[in-house]
């Protein structure tokens, strides 16, 4: 090859994310499922290659981007695909490793920090947003249902939320493929064995306390913080249900149960959040347990 095989790979993984953000400019929802996937090779070249290859991505990205679309799409590709790459090289380069539950814990302060600063200096284009984005949401199922403003204002929070649970999906697919098709892969940290740090559920709580306390403008971004901080959380609660009742002989009822109550009583999620911020402190997931019914 002219190029060396890394580099190569790394123009390859900058050039495909903003090609898919330049098709969905252009083509809209035909190539909209692939618009989920555009931190994947970003993760991958973080969890592959050195810091300057994801570098070279990154300049690919950008360059393609302002070329053929606009500085601003630049800018906000740039936030949502390329910093959580960041952090994860960062952190590797540190460690020689990563653990799932501090970079989740990093991108999920890093959208909160976002959320906060567009709060106060767009504080009155993001209740537009809001309100637009819940009539078009009305428009497409044809419904008229009322919702109450403090809801609609949540909606922000909740676009966040379901970016941090993207970006969460694809840091496990490119380190799970980085896993199968490298048998040298140095990375042995599996998402079930993830640990959120205990500051994050302090702050989820110092965030809770006040919410339910006061009865102000001050709630809204409240909430909002509870809601993004939650995502990493209920993450690990579900995960701690999970290694619980693997060690039951009778583990599979238990879980089609389990997420059979859940579906069916979507409340029960915050029992899980509860149990995902009780579990940083006490480590509920690895206790033993003496009983019969055990296998």
């Amino acid at each position: 090859m002219l190029i060396k095989k890394e580099i190569f790979e790394s123009i390859v993984a900058g050039a495909i994310p903003s090609l898919i953000t330049i098709g969905f400019q252009i083509f809209g929802p035909i190539i909209f499922l692939l618009s989920y996937f555009t931190p994947l090779p970003f993760f991958f070249i973080s969890l592959k290659y050195k810091f300057t290859n994801l570098i070279i991505s990154i300049l690919t990205s950008i360059t393609i981007l302002i070329l053929f679309s606009s500085v601003l799409t630049s800018v906000m590709f740039f936030i949502i695909n390329i910093i959580p790459a960041i952090l994860l090289s960062i952190e590797i380069k540190r460690k020689e490793d990563f653990s799932y539950g501090n970079i989740i814990t990093k991108i999920t302060l890093l959208n909160s920090i976002i959320f906060i600063l567009i709060m106060f200096l767009y504080s009155e284009s993001l209740s537009n947003f809001s309100i637009k984005f819940n009539n078009q949401i009305q428009n497409l199922v044809k419904s008229n249902i009322y919702i109450e403003q403090n809801i609609i204002n949540l909606i922000p929070s909740l676009i966040i939320s379901s970016w941090t649970i993207i970006l969460i999906v694809n840091l496990i697919i490119a380190k799970n493929i980085l896993s199968k098709f490298m048998t040298k892969s140095v990375y042995k940290n599996k998402i079930i064995n993830i640990n959120i740090p205990k500051w994050l559920s302090i702050l989820f709580l110092s965030c809770l306390i006040p919410s339910i306390i006061l009865d102000n403008e001050t709630t809204q971004i409240l909430n909002s913080l509870i809601i993004i901080y939650s995502v990493p959380i209920t993450l690990q609660g579900f995960i701690t249900v999970h290694k619980i009742m693997q060690k039951f002989k009778i583990k599979n009822f238990l879980l089609y149960s389990f997420y059979g109550i859940i579906f069916i009583f979507p409340i029960g999620i915050a029992l899980i959040t509860a149990l995902g911020v009780l579990d940083t402190f006490y480590n509920f997931k690895n206790i033993n347990l003496n009983n019969k019914y055990l296998e």
